[in-house]
């Protein structure tokens, strides 16, 4: 996210405003949804929507309790993504479960537990390696790797790069070993270490900003994912 945006800008990506709003008996759809043996449609419809934060926990509850049910959501297609983050990931994972929907995707997250990342990479036995995922994304900010300053130290600064993507590349290859999982690391996890900017767009202090929704973000990382 640009720090200079303008206000317009902001606002722009708080609101979703290039979505039309949700229709005013939006509740009242979803409250009829909960008894609808095929909501799939509904539900990609619904999602269509620049929906709030308390529609989005809404909706992903909706879709949740539909798919623990055994109720068909085609045509939205099923989708298992893991999250590996040293970051607090559970607030975001509605946001990111009803935006699929408005792709297309019946997307079922499953987040590694917090600050497991290295762990639950390498480990065949861990949560992310055994639930049979169709992709996971590392979700990790600067202070998931041991970086530190070394000012006119060229040697030093290279030496921290290098080991900080040795360990990208161990929590790559742990995924890649234990499973059919594909890996899906943010684009400029290898350009942000190198140029030093260490800085990742899904960091803790994005995500919790109060410059840009949850809503706009999982509508970005969403984008990404397809």
């Amino acid at each position: 996210m640009n720090r200079g945006m303008d206000a317009a800008g902001v606002r722009l990506y708080q609101s979703l405003a290039w979505l039309p709003r949700p229709p005013a008996d939006f509740v009242a759809r979803c409250r009829a949804l909960e008894s609808e043996p095929e909501p799939g449609a509904q539900l990609q419809l619904l999602a269509s929507h620049a929906l709030d934060e308390n529609d989005l926990h809404r909706l992903a509850k909706l879709i949740t309790c539909a798919r623990n049910a055994g109720h068909p959501l085609s045509p939205l297609i099923p989708f298992r993504l893991g999250i590996l983050s040293n970051a607090t990931t559970d607030f975001i994972v509605p946001a990111l479960i009803a935006s699929a929907a408005r792709y297309g995707i019946a997307l079922e997250c499953i987040p590694a537990p917090y600050g497991q990342v290295v762990q639950e990479a390498m480990s065949a036995d861990s949560e992310i390696n055994r639930a049979q995922l169709d992709a996971v994304l590392l979700a990790v900010d600067y202070r998931g790797y041991a970086l530190s300053s070394t000012p006119g130290d060229a040697d030093a600064a290279r030496a921290i790069v290098d080991s900080a993507l040795a360990q990208l590349d161990r929590i790559r290859s742990g995924i890649g070993g234990n499973g059919r999982t594909i890996w899906l690391p943010r684009q400029r996890t290898y350009s942000a270490i190198s140029t030093e900017c260490f800085l990742e767009p899904w960091s803790a202090e994005f995500t919790n900003s109060t410059a840009v929704s949850r809503s706009a973000c999982a509508a970005a990382m969403m984008s990404y994912l397809t």
